[in-house]
């Protein structure tokens, strides 16, 4: 079998096994507040800002850690083999042997001072670590304003598809007006059709409101983090009056922004960070004090003077010869020439402190841009209400009044119709203008990092 017959056939299997979704109670419909609940404990976006913080939290004990000396024991045993020959009067001899032996050793290393380094590099650790749970937090609100979107486009779905409906009942009624007409003599054929015509156009528009609040209710339980169709019951939102369409000024709205959003402390954080990686960097041109300790035993005749280094352990001095030793060593470290690599990662360093400072501008750029943004829409939308409210008002009065009369023989079916029509865009009107402010007030609170 191939490789990727191979892939594919373990792709089948696993897309064929059964997949264990939550069972919810079929009595209880979630509302807004539970959805996001829902949402925070479901969605992976959480789960993965949580592992970044725990990681960050993680760097910063090991950054602490290089404050503490660090303790190696050593144990090895080997075996030695020599040969040799000398020549005298013309003779030659030669011989050779082997040697055992065993080396138990415990060192001890300690880095006193740095001149700043370990402090620099610790802070950048702190840093990174509230960036990363400002990050955790952009994240939950990132999450929360998702599902609010989501629940706000859930609830128009389905107050498009009642007004579907609606349109649907008085295209049918408009219908029944027709064939009453027809049968009484005074109506004709072409009237009959054109009702007629109406009423399926009605019908395909249910048709497509029912598929659109289906699409919409899938990606609802995409933003809690369920798979589709495996979601719970939605609670249905009843229209509350909106508030006064007084909002506060720009300047406050901003400053409230700049204060509160976490991807623009994320940012800072991140230019703090990188500001003290360059202070660690310059402070690896200075020279290091470090104190060095080591007991060992060597038993046998191995002829060692030290136990080689692995990794980040260093060397082990002094286990020569087959006694007890120990050594003390009080030493300064300077650096002279490492082929510029410490200039390399200094410029390395403010390259990155540069970037992050001019991330953190743009931050606070893209946080007014939507403030602003945000405001107009919430604005706008809340003129809009008011707007459609009158539209509707207007609309069925006007729909009643050419209904009954085309019922008693003044008026046209087509004036009827386009009133029955203009009637049903006046509903969806309302219906978008309240839910588009309900959407822009979510994103004018998720603008300002509430």
């Amino acid at each position: 079998m191939s490789l990727a017959t191979s892939l594919f056939a373990s792709l089948n299997t696993a897309m064929a096994a059964p997949q264990t979704t939550p069972a919810w109670p079929a009595d209880h419909e979630y509302t807004l507040p539970e959805l996001v609940d829902l949402a925070l404990q479901e969605n992976p976006g959480t789960r993965m800002a949580q592992a970044g913080t725990r990681n960050a939290a993680l760097g910063q004990d090991m950054a602490a850690a290089s404050y503490l000396p660090r303790l190696n024991a050593t144990i090895a045993a080997g075996r030695q083999s020599f040969t040799n020959s000398q020549q005298a009067a013309g003779l030659d001899a030669h011989g050779g042997g082997s040697v055992t032996g065993t080396l138990s050793a415990l060192s001890l290393h300690w880095l006193l001072y740095d001149f700043g380094q370990r402090d620099a590099v610790v802070a950048s650790s702190q840093a990174l670590s509230t960036a990363a749970q400002w990050g955790e937090t952009g994240e939950r609100l990132a999450i929360t304003h998702e599902v609010c979107l989501a629940f706000y486009a859930f609830q128009a779905a389905q107050e498009r598809l009642r007004t579907a409906q609606q349109a649907l009942d008085n295209a049918q009624e408009i219908q029944l007006a027709a064939q009453a007409r027809r049968q009484g003599g005074v109506g004709t054929v072409l009237e009959l059709a054109q009702a007629q015509q109406a009423t399926a156009q009605a019908r395909l528009a249910r048709v497509r409101a029912q598929g659109a609040l289906q699409d919409a209710e899938a990606a609802l339980t995409n933003a809690i983090g369920l798979p589709p169709a495996h979601g719970p019951r939605i609670a249905s939102l009843s229209p509350q009056p909106l508030g006064p369409d007084t909002l506060p000024t720009v300047d406050a709205l901003i400053d409230e922004a700049l204060s509160r959003r976490a991807d623009v402390a994320a940012a800072h954080a991140t230019l703090q960070a990188s500001q003290h990686a360059v202070e660690a960097a310059e402070a690896d041109y200075r020279p290091k004090v470090f104190l060095s300790a080591t007991g060992a035993y060597a038993s046998g005749d191995l002829g060692v003077s030290a136990i080689p280094g692995i990794g980040q352990q260093l060397p082990t001095l002094n286990v020569q010869g087959q006694r007890w030793s120990s050594t003390v060593l009080l030493g300064l470290s300077i650096p002279l020439y490492d082929g510029q690599v410490r200039d390399n990662a200094l410029q390395q360093a403010r390259n990155n402190a540069d970037r992050a400072e001019a991330g953190w501008q743009r931050s606070r750029l893209e946080a007014a841009r939507q403030v602003v943004t945000a405001r107009n829409a919430l604005a706008t939308s809340l003129a809009a209400c008011d707007a459609a409210q009158t539209l509707l008002s207007t609309s069925q009065t006007f729909y009643d009044a050419s209904l009954d009369a085309y019922r008693h023989g003044v008026g046209s079916l087509t004036a009827t119709v386009a009133a029955q029509t203009q009637l049903a865009e006046a509903r969806l009107a309302v219906a978008e203008a309240y839910y588009g402010a309900r959407s822009a007030a979510a994103n004018l609170a998720f603008a300002t990092g509430q």
